[in-house]
């Protein structure tokens, strides 16, 4: 399968055929869809539409594949960062359980939060306040960086709500080795 954007739409086709198989609704005429992202095992797809260099908020959505190749809506947030090349605004963890988002309503640190949906219970398990998303460094560690004041880079336990406060800076723009034990900045 592939999954793409044309306009305001989100498309599922067969890669083979081109035949298009589900559309995904729920995204404002004006927009486009800035954002495709596939669960490791294909059974779950986030769509987000954006807007470039404009900082209302747009919709991230969360769509579980249903067993005839359906989808249907499981999760919606929204965020001024989903026309941003570089920023992550949703991350499955490796093996697609938990899904962690960027809910930025407004262009400030203070709105921003990351909550992070349990796929198997259907309910957010942590909501990490004034954080931006890094990465995830196993199933249940996720990093992450403070949205304001010291930015520094944070490794949360999401199960349990325990954090490690790293020495680090986050300049934006950021990427981790496997395991989240280095990580290089750029600003």
């Amino acid at each position: 399968l592939i999954a793409y954007g044309a306009g305001s739409r989100a498309l599922v086709a067969e890669a083979a055929t081109g035949r298009v198989l589900s559309e995904l609704a729920g995204y404002p005429e004006a927009q486009s869809i800035a954002r495709v992202i596939w669960a490791p095992d294909s059974s779950a797809l986030i769509v987000a539409s954006g807007t470039p260099y404009s900082e209302e908020a747009r919709p991230i959505i969360l769509w579980e594949r249903g067993a005839d190749g359906s989808f249907r809506e499981a999760f919606r947030t929204q965020s001024v960062h989903t026309s941003h090349p570089g920023m992550p605004v949703a991350l499955f963890n490796p093996n697609g359980a938990l899904v962690a988002f960027e809910d930025m309503p407004r262009g400030e640190a203070a709105a921003a939060r990351i909550p992070v949906f349990d796929r198997t219970s259907g309910e957010v398990i942590i909501t990490l306040e004034e954080y931006v998303l890094g990465a995830w460094a196993s199933d249940e560690l996720l990093l992450a960086a403070e949205a304001q004041y010291d930015t520094r880079l944070t490794r949360w336990n999401v199960r349990s709500g325990e954090k490690t406060v790293g020495q680090g800076r986050c300049q934006d723009i950021y990427a981790y080795a496997p395991g989240g034990v280095y990580y290089v900045t750029g600003g």
